[in-house]
């Protein structure tokens, strides 16, 4: 027997709890032992090269990192344990026909005594893989029969509701291979009259969260949204868990016109949703805002179309959901009811965002419905339409969308390894009250702007 200091133990299932044999089971973490040689392999991830150490389970779904189990060969033993500088080490989960699962994994060592010997171990949660042909209804990246075995909601990408998606309660960091999109986060609307525009979202029931001045003299911070320095005036506005940025850019400043029809390639229109569209059509006629009807009738309207201050096209489409009269006191606005990015190529843009890390729902007749992890959906809508996508963030209408991840690092180097440019190599802390966040911005195959944005 070899006597180093201790093993890590743990099985295997599929998701109806049979145990799984044959599945590869590597420990990226410190090895010690004859058997770290034998058993050594390397992974290639976008980010880094992992050196791991690698074994079977074995027909009941058991494996162990042994380092002294009676009967074990020298040439296999290995005790897996920490980096002295890390808090974990990850273990990959691999099977054919299977999905894999990464876990961010903390030894917590015991000593056990048998026959009078005594030896330390640590038990690793069990792992339940699943098919690739499972479903995943909430998209959290755990099968739903994986979401009932763990004990989550299989509906509920956060089961517990505490804000940590249930993948990161199970397994950390997850798969370095994957994107951390999560939510969306807000759309930045630049506007020519700050407090004009400010009193107009008010009116359709968005709130202040916060007012700054920002002057960014740092080119490396201001290359973060690819312009040269630049001053502004912002107010973050929130409606219904849906946010604007409302933005007046100082300098440099772009007074071209929005888009002025709904098929313009790139973040063409606002779509919003109201409890009560005829009342809220009557507040619009005693404020002068004018508006087209696009579906229903004037006694029974279903949609209209109007514009803000500048001329950024927005829908209001009534959705029954009890929402009541918003914080205007006046209207029954109360949300976002989707997002639509016009494409020239549909198939490129398609396999664009899905590389990106957003979930295909369906395609047909020219769309693609496409949704994040919370459950918003955009639509992807192919359009012939000459005009171009905004070049810079600071053009006047929906300069770029905003979207919330829970791991911006790997994200750059996941994007990078996809060949898409992003403005800076790193994310970037803005200067000043914002200074809680990281991001980094880049560009759809038209050139919408897209951010990624995550907190510290």
């Amino acid at each position: 027997m070899l006597y180093l200091s201790s093993c890590t133990i743990g099985s295997v299932k599929d998701t109806q709890g049979n145990p799984l044999e044959n599945v590869s089971v590597t420990a990226y973490g410190d090895c010690a032992g004859q058997g770290c040689g034998t058993h050594s392999v390397t992974t290639l991830t976008p980010a880094e090269s992992l050196t791991g150490f690698q074994i079977q389970t074995i027909p009941n779904g058991y494996y162990v990192f042994n380092p002294y189990y009676p009967g074990n060969a020298a040439q296999n033993a290995m005790e897996i344990n920490l980096d002295t500088s890390e808090s974990h080490y990850r273990m990959q989960f691999s099977k054919t026909g299977f999905k894999d699962v990464w876990m961010d994994y903390t030894p917590d060592f015991e000593d056990y005594y048998i026959n009078g010997q005594s030896f330390s171990a640590t038990k690793v949660p069990e792992i339940y893989l699943c098919s690739d042909q499972e479903v995943d209804s909430d998209g959290d990246g755990i099968c739903d029969n994986a979401e009932i075995m763990y004990g989550t909601d299989p509906f509920l990408a956060d089961s517990n509701g505490d804000g940590i998606y249930d993948d990161q309660e199970l397994f950390g960091n997850g798969s370095p291979y994957d994107m951390n999109l999560r939510s969306l986060l807000h759309y930045n609307i630049n506007v020519s009259d700050f407090n004009t525009s400010k009193d107009f979202y008010e009116l359709l029931g968005f709130s202040v969260l916060l007012q700054v001045n920002v002057d960014v003299t740092d080119p490396n911070e201001a290359q973060g949204l690819n312009l040269p320095p630049y001053s502004l005036i912002a107010a973050p506005m929130f409606l219904g868990g849906f946010i604007i940025d409302l933005i007046q850019f100082n300098s440099p400043y772009d007074g071209t016109a929005p888009h002025d029809s709904p098929d313009d390639l790139g973040l063409a229109t606002l779509s919003l949703k109201t409890e009560n569209l005829l009342s809220d059509m009557a507040v619009f006629d005693a404020n002068n805002i004018t508006y087209n009807l696009i579906a229903g009738t004037l006694s029974d309207p279903e949609v209209i179309q109007f514009a803000d201050p500048d001329g950024t096209i927005i829908y209001l489409t009534e959705v029954q959901e009890n929402a009541g009269l918003n914080s205007s006191g006046l209207t029954y606005v109360h949300g976002l009811l989707n997002t639509n990015i016009n494409v020239s190529d549909l198939s490129s843009a398609t396999t664009f965002y899905e590389e990106i890390g957003f979930n295909i729902i369906d395609q047909q007749n020219g769309v693609t419905n496409i949704e994040l992890l919370d459950g918003h959906q955009f639509t992807l809508t192919e359009s012939i339409s000459g005009d171009p996508a905004y070049q810079e963030v600071n053009h006047l209408g929906i300069g770029r969308i905003a979207i919330l991840t829970t791991n911006i690092d790997q994200d750059i180097k996941v994007l990078e390894s996809k060949g898409i440019d992003l403005y800076t190599s790193q994310a970037i802390v803005p200067s000043g009250p914002l200074n809680i966040l990281r991001y980094v911005a880049f560009e759809d195959p038209d050139e919408t702007v897209i951010e990624l944005v995550e907190y510290n």
